[in-house]
């Protein structure tokens, strides 16, 4: 079946996840119109990295829910997801502008 209890609306965390990372490197590389508090920006790398995780536990309750995974799956399987995240490095801010051209997001 291959999850669908949400309609795939949880991937839509994926796209806003995505767009709120750009915006956070555009910003700590002084290539965006707005300019943030340091406290703000703080704020969105968290909400960044939190969107992250609720990204991964909603794609594996949809999978639960949807009959794909057990709840046993679950468990294992999130903790493999939870590893696998790509948390905010600043190091990492010319690639995610590189990944994106100016045009896009």
């Amino acid at each position: 079946m291959s999850g669908g209890f949400f309609d795939y609306q949880d991937y839509r965390l994926t796209d806003i996840a995505e767009k709120l990372r750009l915006e956070i490197a555009r910003c700590r590389k002084g290539q965006e119109y707005h300019v943030y508090e340091q406290s703000f920006l703080q704020e969105m790398v968290s909400v960044y990295n939190l969107t992250k995780e609720l990204e991964a536990k909603l794609h594996r309750i949809d999978w639960v829910v949807s009959g794909d995974d057990s709840e046993d799956d679950y468990c294992e399987l999130l903790k493999e997801d939870l590893s696998e995240i790509e948390y905010d490095d600043p190091e990492k801010d010319v690639d995610w502008i590189n990944r994106y051209p100016e045009d896009s997001y």
